[in-house]
C-alpha cells in the first residue's frame, strides 16, 4: 500500500488528464482490494491537505463507484465535513465538479447504513442546500450538472428535511430554466418533479403528493399558455380547466426588447417547459397522477394552430418567431407521443382531435417546403410520421386513421418514393400520359436525414395499413399496398 501511496504523491502535481490515466490503474488492480480502511484513510489524508485536495477528491470518485462504506463510516463523516468545507468560491471554480460528482455519489452510498444516512439528513442537507445560492455552480456546464446530480440526491432521499430548504432548490433551478444544455433541461425537471414531494412550500399549498402533482402539472401548462399569449395573437381561448394563476410566477418569462433575443428567449423557454412537462408526465411519482388529458390536447392543438403573420406581428418578430416555430411545434408532438405511451386507449374518446393535431401539422411542413427550407421540412415531418406511427400502434382500429387516409397516405407515398414522373418525348409531344406512373428511388442521392424521412414514412405506412387498412377505400388500399409491397421488394 505504501507503493500506492508514494504514486498517489508523485502524480500530485500533474493535470488531471495524467492522474486520470493513473486513478484508473488504481481502480482496476487495488481499489477493488480488501483493504478498504487504508484506501479510506489515504482519501482522507489527500483532502484534508487544499494541495492534494482535487486528486482526493479524484480517488474518492474511484473508491465510491467500486466499493461499499463498509468499515468506512467514520471516514464518510469527516468526507462530509471536508466536502462542506470545499464548497466555496475559489474551490468551485476550480474543480466543483468533481466536488458535487463525490457529494451526490457519497449521499447515494450512505442509504445502505441507517445511522449515516440519518446523520446526513439533520446535519448536513440543508447545509449542502444553502450552497447553492452560488453564482460560481452557474459558470460551467459541468459543474452545473454535477450540482444537479446532487439536488436530485437530497430531494430523492430527503424530502422531509428540506422543508425549509425548497425555496433555496427553488431559486437554483429558476436559474437554469433558460439552457439551452439538453442534459441540464432533462436534469433539471427531473429536480422540479422531486421537488413536489417537499411538503410545505410557499408557492405551492399542496396538502398531499398526489394534489401537489396535480398543481405542478397545472402551473406547467399555464406557463405555457402565458407564454403562447404573450408571443402570438389569440382569437379565442382553447384552455379548459382551473389554471391556479397565483402560482405561475416561478416559470413566468420575462422578454427583453430586443426582437431577436425575445424571439429566442420564448423557444427556449417554451421548450424547456414542455421538457418538464414529459417528465412529470413520465417518470414514477409516489402518489396517483392524475393527467388533464383534455387541457393537454387543446394546449398542443392551440399550439400546432399557430400562425405567424405579417399584420399582427413587427416585421422583426415576424422573420424571427417564423423560424423559430417550427421547433416549438415538434416539441408538442413530442409531447402528444408521450401522452400516447403513458394512457394508450384513455385517449380514444380524443381521437378527433388527435386526429386534427396530426392533419395540421402536415399541413405546416408543407408551409415550410413552400419556403424551400428542406432540412426543417424534414425533421418536422419525421416528427409527425413518428407521432402517428405511435398513435396507430398504441390504437389499432381506434386509432381512426381512416377518417384522414387519402390525404395522409398521399403524403406519405410522396415521402416513400420521392416519386417522379418519368415524362417520354411521345408524352411530351402531346400524347395520353399512362395511368402507371414510374418511381425513382436513389437512395445515394438523399442526406441521411431524409433517408431516416423515408424509412419512418415506410413504418408509418405499414402501420396505417395493418391497423386501418380494412377500413380504407379500395382504390387508396390497392395503390398503397402496390407501392408498400414495391419498396419492400427494393429495400430487400
Amino acid at each position: 500500500m505504501d507503493q500506492i501511496e508514494n504514486l498517489l504523491e508523485c502524480i500530485t502535481n500533474t493535470n488531471g488528464k495524467t492522474q486520470s490515466i493513473y486513478l484508473n490503474m488504481l481502480d482496476e488492480n487495488h481499489i477493488k482490494s480488501n483493504k478498504r480502511i487504508v484506501v479510506s484513510q489515504l482519501i482522507t489524508k489527500l483532502l484534508t491537505k487544499r494541495k492534494t485536495r482535487p486528486l482526493g477528491y479524484r480517488l474518492l470518485l474511484c473508491y465510491l463507484n467500486q466499493n461499499s462504506l463498509e468499515g468506512s463510516e467514520k471516514s464518510a463523516n469527516v468526507w462530509f465535513t471536508i466536502i462542506l468545507k470545499s464548497l466555496n468560491v475559489s474551490e468551485i471554480s476550480l474543480y466543483g465538479e468533481i466536488i458535487y460528482e463525490a457529494l451526490a455519489l457519497l449521499i447515494k452510498n450512505i442509504q445502505c447504513d441507517f445511522n449515516l444516512s440519518k446523520a446526513f439528513g439533520s446535519v448536513y442537507v440543508l447545509k449542502v442546500v444553502e450552497k447553492f445560492s452560488l453564482k460560481e455552480i452557474l459558470e460551467d456546464d459541468c459543474c452545473t450538472l454535477s450540482a444537479l446530480h446532487s439536488v436530485e440526491q437530497c430531494l430523492k432521499y430527503y424530502p422531509r428535511s428540506l422543508k425549509s430548504g425548497k425555496s433555496g432548490i427553488e431559486n437554483f433551478l429558476i436559474n437554469l430554466l433558460d439552457s439551452n444544455n439538453d442534459d441540464i433541461v432533462f436534469q433539471t425537471g427531473e429536480c422540479w418533479l422531486l421537488l413536489q414531494k417537499v411538503r410545505g412550500s410557499l408557492s405551492i399549498g399542496a396538502k398531499n403528493d398526489e394534489t401537489q402533482w396535480r398543481d405542478y402539472q397545472l402551473i406547467l401548462l399555464g406557463s405555457l399558455y402565458s407564454i403562447i399569449n404573450k408571443s402570438f395573437p389569440i382569437s379565442e381561448e382553447i384552455f379548459v380547466g382551473t389554471v391556479v394563476s397565483n402560482h405561475l410566477s416561478q416559470f413566468e418569462v420575462h422578454l427583453t426588447e430586443d426582437p431577436v433575443k425575445r424571439a429566442a428567449q420564448v423557444c427556449q423557454r417554451f421548450c424547456n417547459l414542455i421538457d418538464f412537462l414529459k417528465i412529470a408526465l413520465s417518470k414514477p411519482y409516489p402518489d396517483k397522477k392524475l393527467i388533464f388529458t383534455q387541457q393537454i390536447l387543446c394546449f398542443i392543438q392551440r399550439g400546432i394552430s399557430l400562425k405567424i403573420n405579417n399584420k399582427s406581428n413587427p416585421k422583426m418578430d415576424y422573420v424571427c418567431f417564423k423560424a423559430l416555430l417550427p421547433q416549438m411545434q415538434i416539441k408538442l408532438l413530442e409531447l402528444l407521443e408521450v401522452l400516447i405511451d403513458i394512457c394508450h386507449t384513455h385517449l380514444r374518446m380524443h381521437f378527433r382531435t388527435i386526429l386534427s393535431i396530426l392533419l395540421e401539422s402536415l399541413e405546416n411542413t408543407k408551409l415550410i417546403s413552400n419556403e424551400g427550407n428542406r432540412l426543417q421540412y424534414v425533421k418536422f415531418r419525421f416528427v409527425v410520421y413518428k407521432t402517428i406511427s405511435i398513435w396507430c400502434s398504441n390504437l389499432k382500429e381506434g386509432s381512426h386513421c381512416e377518417i384522414i387516409s387519402e390525404p395522409l397516405i398521399n403524403e406519405l407515398l410522396d415521402d416513400v418514393t420521392q416519386r417522379q414522373l418519368i415524362l417520354s418525348k411521345e408524352s411530351i409531344e402531346g400524347k395520353k400520359i399512362p395511368e402507371t406512373q414510374f418511381f425513382t428511388f436513389n437512395c445515394l442521392s438523399l442526406s441521411e436525414n431524409e433517408k431516416l424521412l423515408h424509412k419512418e414514412a415506410f413504418s408509418c405506412l405499414h402501420l396505417i395499413l395493418t391497423s386501418s387498412g380494412h377500413l380504407l377505400r379500395n382504390s387508396v388500399m390497392k395503390e398503397s399496398t402496390d407501392i408498400y409491397i414495391l419498396f419492400q421488394f427494393l429495400i430487400c
